[in-house]
């Protein structure tokens, strides 16, 4: 009786597994971003890009590729079924130096490669993102990027987003760095971003040369993403 009875309970426990496994990889399959919707994107601004990836595709980690001084190159990625990454924003960050001495110890955190927004939150901090530019970079040159680290095989524009973060804790308010981040479009779309950031957005369309800098540091980073090799400047 104990037998059959553990008998069944085997097969019930592997039908479970299964069903899971075919929930998963339904869900994996499914990665085409759902359409901007206003009801949404109020749910979702307040939210660390950390905590939307995590939503949005049931996983989260971060590859920290590049750290110095000045900089800091990651992708932050989820996993799939078979444990395979696909970035879903590969984020240059520039530091603003010097770093005060106010969160000295949430920098060191970030330095040894800790999720940036994820260690001010922890820490009390509230963040205020400033933003600079909403736009499309053609990577079309950089097909190695695409297909290895955001898995995609057709060539696409993906939407860029660039703004200063700053930190606020009681009278505090301090400048952190400068963001320009990639993002896949399963994940974030231009339009997705509009809808995000309504008001902002028509006032960061414009290129001015400081922008077309960092722009030009963003596509340099996708070559240290690949190789490790150089270094934006």
């Amino acid at each position: 009786m104990i037998h059959s009875i553990n008998h069944v309970l085997l097969r019930v426990g592997v039908r479970v597994e299964l069903l899971v496994c075919l929930a998963l990889l339904v869900g994996c399959a499914n990665h085409k971003a759902p359409e901007p919707n206003t009801d949404a994107a109020d749910a979702l601004r307040p939210l660390l890009n950390s905590e939307r990836i995590r939503q949005r595709f049931g996983s989260y980690g971060i590859e920290v590729l590049r750290d110095t001084s000045q900089l800091r190159i990651s992708d932050l990625y989820s996993t799939d079924c078979d444990k395979k990454r696909t970035t879903r924003t590969h984020a240059l960050v520039l530091y603003t130096n010097p770093i005060s001495d106010l969160i000295a110890a949430e920098h060191k955190q970030i330095k040894s490669g800790a999720s940036l927004g994820a260690v001010f939150k922890q820490s009390g901090w509230q963040i205020t993102k400033h933003h600079r530019y909403f736009g499309r970079v053609d990577v079309s040159t950089h097909q190695a990027f695409l297909q290895t680290r955001m898995r995609m095989s057709e060539t696409a524009e993906l939407a860029v987003h660039i703004y200063e973060l700053q930190v606020h804790k009681g009278q505090s308010s301090l400048p952190y760095a400068v963001i320009a981040e990639l993002h896949h479009p399963d994940y974030l779309r231009l339009s997705d971003l509009k809808t995000l950031y309504p008001h902002e957005y028509h006032q960061g369309t414009t290129l001015n040369p400081q922008t077309q800098q960092i722009l030009r540091q963003l596509e340099e980073s996708l070559i240290v993403a690949l190789t490790g090799i150089g270094e934006p400047q």
